[in-house]
């Protein structure tokens, strides 16, 4: 029986909605980047190792228990404020219980597939940031089948849908590859990436060998690049120009593009009560309102690197697809080139441009043998889904299908 690992749409988890302080994305990953470049505590593992979840009650869940079908029932959304008209799939929202006694609970949204939804794979999509959605980003900005346009109220068709069928790999490895691709790019000094490299330990897996200047260094960097969007380093900010215009209402994610201001039309439209409400997005303990896309998480428990993982999974016959966008600067495609060469995996088809129409160069691709596939996606930020819908529909379809990425005549 062939397996296939899909990081991947249909169903989104988070952790219990992000309430706390309100962050960006690249202020949380960059936030949690800087304290692991010092941190030696012994909570934090050289690997990665799965949670321990009290035992389940899965008879519950079986298809003709009347308590699951009763479960199912209260999860279906009937319809979200200011979707579409005709909206043709079932869509489910609500909380997965992970340890009652300690009040702990996963919330998903989960949305069926337009066709045949019985006959499709299941996708699981889940976004890092550290302590970023994947309700808000995931599903409202990336890969769910509406984004939210720029009234904040009413929501719009995304054409390139998932359902129509991160992480930081390892901390040193991105951060070298953060600094290469900064310099690689005219975005710092000759003098900053010297420094950095001089200063910075991204050998060992604790970062022992850091220096003090280290983090000066990287701060250096950060500020010689100026005001721009690491997810996107040549993406426009979000201004009041942007809020005000017709962009967002024509959907985020249309021709390559993203509207720069989509993460206030997402949180506006999710603080209303009459969204959360539809959503099933409250608790015994929750209340609603105060909603954002990201939260400040301080980790009692967390590892250096997750590669073994990936070993593991290649050991067991499970495919692996890394994707990454070329003008992401917050996990840039050189850092996920260092990290990839680091589990020394043999070349099966050596690297070449992949397709999506006879004239698009959609981004290359590599594939190794033991069945990982590195694809990078040619204009695309770190939300790929948002800045190239059409490259990123067209990539995971070809996954799914067990097909590699085409060098010509595309079949999707």
């Amino acid at each position: 029986m062939r397996k296939s690992l899909l990081f991947l749409v249909a169903l989104f988890l988070v952790v219990l909605p992000s309430y706390g302080d309100r962050l960006s994305q690249g202020q949380a990953l960059r936030n949690h980047l800087k304290a692991t470049r010092f941190n030696t505590q012994e909570n934090i593992r050289q690997e990665w190792r799965p949670p321990t979840i009290e035992p389940q009650n899965f008879e519950s869940f079986k298809w003709g228990n009347f308590a699951y079908q009763q479960h199912q029932k209260d999860d279906l959304i009937t319809a979200l404020p200011g979707q579409p008209k005709d909206v043709a799939f079932r869509q489910y929202s609500g909380y997965v219980t992970v340890d009652a006694k300690k009040g702990r609970s996963l919330f998903y949204y989960l949305a069926e597939a337009a066709q045949a939804p019985s006959n499709k794979s299941l996708i699981l999509w889940l976004n890092g940031g550290p302590g970023c959605s994947s309700l808000g980003y995931g599903a409202f900005q990336e890969i769910g089948p509406f984004h939210v346009n720029a009234d904040g109220k009413t929501l719009s068709n995304n054409p390139y849908s998932w359902n129509q069928g991160n992480g930081v790999i390892n901390a040193n490895t991105d951060g070298r590859g953060y600094v290469d691709y900064m310099w690689s790019h005219a975005l710092i000094s000759d003098e900053t990436y010297e420094g950095v490299l001089k200063n910075c330990d991204f050998v060992s897996l604790n970062a022992s060998g850091n220096t003090p200047k280290c983090n000066i260094f990287y701060d250096q960097a950060y500020a010689e690049s100026g005001n721009i969007d690491p997810y996107n380093i040549y993406a426009p900010l979000c201004t009041e120009d942007h809020s005000n215009s017709t962009m967002g209402m024509q959907g985020n994610g249309l021709n390559g593009m993203i509207d720069p201001c989509s993460d206030n039309y997402i949180t506006t439209y999710l603080n209303k009560p009459e969204v959360q409400k539809a959503l099933h997005a409250y608790h015994d303990y929750i209340t609603f309102g105060n909603y954002s896309l990201c939260s400040s998480i301080t980790y009692s428990d967390r590892a250096l690197t997750v590669l073994p993982i990936y070993e593991k999974m290649l050991a067991a016959g499970i495919r692996v697809l890394v994707y990454s966008g070329d003008v992401d600067s917050v996990l840039p495609v050189s850092g996920t080139r260092l990290s990839i060469n680091a589990l020394k995996l043999k070349i099966q088809k050596s690297w070449y441009p992949w397709m999506n129409g006879d004239d698009d160069v959609a981004g290359y691709s590599i594939i190794y043998k033991g069945g990982l596939t590195f694809a990078t996606v040619r204009g695309a930020g770190h939300e790929v889904p948002s800045y190239q819908p059409a490259r990123a529909l067209a990539m995971v379809k070809y996954f799914i299908a067990f097909q590699s990425l085409p060098m010509g005549n595309p079949i999707f």
